[in-house]
């Protein structure tokens, strides 16, 4: 049995990344952790410029419910999905408060596997991706994958996201093709996230032009495939203990 870590800037990008490799894990016997780094308010504010009815505290509550409910579908125990609370597009700004979270969430846990997002044009990706490797520094005897989420094709045409700063996916990436059966629990669960996926998903909330993910961006991410970039992590030469960087942030 392995200790699998799911890495997640926001809710929706650990089941889009990762879902139905969660799946397959915790029917291998592998014990999952979710983190959810991010609170999502900002998401009707910086897509859709929508203040209120959502407003963005509202937001961010629905947001955490939602994530409870879809991991249900992909049975993922409430006991290990983490919320760090960090405020959307907030984590490139707070990297050392992310970091020291997640050092103190690994000591925990302990993972043997860690899936993680690969720095697109978001800056959260970025900072969460910069998080997590350098945790692995300290830790080369831990699996890095990344999972990715925004391509240059799936930005055209949203405004919010430049194509330019997207990398192109690498050619040692692997896709992972799920089952029927893995990728219909991804399917439950990501349209649990219903204030992400409908147009208005929940009464008293004002009617939308359009869903934060959209059909084409949802088509895209089930239709039974994930991509995963290896990461090798390079050692330190000298590993930092969890106590000194407890210790080092106590003087800043």
């Amino acid at each position: 049995m392995a200790n699998i870590v799911v890495v997640a800037p926001h809710d929706d990008d650990a089941i889009l990344g990762a879902g139905g490799s969660i799946v397959r894990h915790l029917n291998h016997g592998d014990e999952v952790s979710v983190v959810v780094c991010t609170t999502g308010h900002s998401s009707h504010m910086a897509v859709l410029g929508i203040t209120e009815n959502p407003s963005p505290d509202e937001v961010a509550r629905v947001r955490k419910q939602e994530m409870l409910a879809a991991m249900l579908y992909l049975d993922v125990p409430v006991g290990n999905l983490y919320f760090l609370e960090i405020p959307t597009r907030e984590v490139s700004d707070r990297l050392k408060e992310v970091e020291l979270k997640l050092r103190k969430l690994f000591a925990e846990v302990e993972p043997d596997i860690v899936y993680f997002s690969y720095p697109d044009a978001h800056s959260d990706h970025k900072g969460v991706n910069a998080a997590v490797k350098n945790i692995l520094a300290d830790t080369p005897t831990v699996v890095g994958r990344q999972f990715v989420i925004w391509t240059k094709e799936l930005a055209a045409g949203r405004p919010e996201m430049n194509p330019n700063d997207i990398p192109e996916i690498p050619e040692n990436a692997t896709v992972v093709t799920l089952s029927e059966y893995e990728r219909l629990l991804k399917c439950n669960a990501i349209y649990e996230i219903r204030s992400q996926v409908s147009t208005r998903p929940y009464p008293g909330w004002q009617m939308q032009d359009r869903a934060i993910l959209g059909p084409s961006f949802l088509r895209y991410f089930l239709r039974g495939q994930e991509i995963f970039v290896p990461y090798d992590a390079i050692p330190r030469t000298k590993k930092v203990p969890l106590e000194d960087v407890l210790s080092e942030r106590a003087r800043a």
